[in-house]
């Protein structure tokens, strides 16, 4: 019973004290590191702070220098790297920034027209995304993320559901697994995932455009 009581106690605190676990990941640049030790925010990580903290019921600590350090993280191309000394801008990091900075009301019109830029650069002949602009093939990861971006923004014109559609089936194995991109010669997990949630996302679209 003893234990039992110190979990119940324990439970109506822990988002709180979940809350400031995370906040020791924090960094003087305003966003959040991958370990305590961290010297410069990730644009991805203080994404996933975000989430974590959403699910939880907590707040964000001092949301205006989260935006600052997202904004921080805008390159000429139009989109967002990971970390600050970067200057190419990816795919997966532009889809954290646009997320979060989504989940702050803080999208822009210029941010929204910058990233679409960035995207159309990185959108490749394949009917996928890129990583970044200097890789030559779209894997199923960024196509996720750029085209899961695209939809929030509204950008639906940059990638269509066809393109998709046919850039998964090459994509698709015959057992029923999807690999990362043309280059791989097995399916897995997580590249799987990208391949179920790309379809979910395609279906959603077709529809919406037919009612």
């Amino acid at each position: 019973m003893r234990n039992s009581s110190r979990v119940a106690a324990s439970r109506c605190d822990w988002p709180q004290r979940l809350a400031a676990t995370l906040e020791e990941f924090r960094t003087k640049d305003g966003g959040y590191a991958k370990t305590r030790d961290g010297a410069v925010g990730s644009t991805y990580h203080t994404f996933l702070v975000a989430l974590c903290l959403e699910l939880v019921g907590q707040p964000l600590h001092e949301p205006g220098q989260v935006v600052e350090f997202l904004l921080g993280r805008r390159r000429d191309d139009g989109g967002f790297v990971e970390i600050a000394p970067m200057k190419q801008s990816g795919t997966n990091p532009t889809a954290a920034a646009v997320a979060l900075l989504t989940m702050q009301n803080a999208v822009t019109e210029d941010v929204r027209s910058s990233v679409a830029e960035f995207l159309k650069g990185v959108r490749g002949d394949d009917g996928g995304f890129q990583a970044n602009e200097r890789i030559p093939f779209s894997d199923s990861l960024s196509t996720f993320t750029g085209y899961l971006t695209c939809l929030d923004l509204g950008l639906t014109d940059i990638l269509t559901p066809k393109q998709i559609r046919r850039f998964l089936a090459e994509l698709e194995l015959k057992y029923g697994g999807y690999r990362a991109a043309i280059w791989d010669n097995a399916a897995d997990v997580e590249y799987t995932f990208y391949g179920l949630g790309l379809t979910a996302l395609v279906r959603l679209t077709e529809q919406s455009q037919a009612s």
